[in-house]
């Protein structure tokens, strides 16, 4: 992670079932969902906050590819 007020560059690979998630270019996690009756292909992208203390998230240079 980077030194407070410094961003952090979150990088999410998804093709298909095969997603990878890294982390200032350190692969995170990495899945193959074998699920298919749980999984949809097709849908809207929501970035997620979870709740707790108040805090500030920022985003910014998101691209969907």
């Amino acid at each position: 992670m980077q030194p407070q007020g410094e961003w952090n560059d979150y990088r999410i690979t998804a093709k298909g079932q095969h997603i990878i998630r890294q982390i200032n270019g350190v692969t995170c996690a990495e899945l193959i969902d074998r699920e298919s009756e749980h999984f949809d292909l097709k849908g809207i992208l929501g970035l997620q906050l979870r709740s707790g203390d108040p805090m500030k998230v920022q985003f910014k240079n998101i691209f969907l590819m």
